[in-house]
């Protein structure tokens, strides 16, 4: 991020050579230690696009797309797979958690239909979602 909280695109390409210069063959876009939660839904469309330019499928690209409403996560998941992602992921519901695994699948079901050619990753992450 530039310090007037921009996000700072121009350190997308040095990280992706990086990364792909130690052997790293893929890239969870978006996800927790990215911050995607953080950032508006139209700056995570922007990271995803900048990281598809320039990894320029030498890194399999997964993108989170998981929102607190599922209409969110649903049009991030479109998105990924119309700019060329390989796979998409979210996390379970944050505020009204699943009651139950049929819930769960639900609701991740819902998501993953939005992007049918690209797997879905559930995201398991129990300790900052509380949902195990």
């Amino acid at each position: 991020m530039k310090e007037n909280g921009d996000i700072n695109f121009s350190q997308i390409e040095p990280y992706c050579e990086y990364l792909i210069n130690n052997n790293i063959t893929e890239i969870y876009v978006n996800g927790t230690t990215g911050e995607g939660k953080s950032l508006t839904k139209e700056e995570r469309k922007e990271v995803v696009e900048h990281w598809i330019k320039v990894s320029k499928k030498r890194l399999i690209v997964i993108v989170h797309v998981g929102c607190i409403n599922v209409k969110e996560s649903q049009e991030l998941a479109r998105h990924a797979q119309d700019v060329g992602a390989d796979a998409v992921a979210s996390l379970p519901s944050l505020f009204f958690k699943p009651s139950n695994i049929d819930a769960l699948v639900h609701h991740c079901a819902e998501i993953a239909k939005s992007a049918p050619t690209l797997p879905f990753i559930y995201y398991h992450l129990p300790i900052m979602t509380g949902v195990e």
